[in-house]
């Protein structure tokens, strides 16, 4: 478990960017 440490890691950074941006885009998408 400490060897998959930083690929943990930048999973949950890339996790975290892809809900922030869906979050964008739906609402941008709600906002018309």
């Amino acid at each position: 478990m400490h060897g998959s440490a930083g690929r943990g890691l930048r999973f949950h950074i890339l996790f975290a960017a892809a809900a922030f941006l869906g979050a964008a885009v739906l609402r941008f998408a709600l906002d018309g």
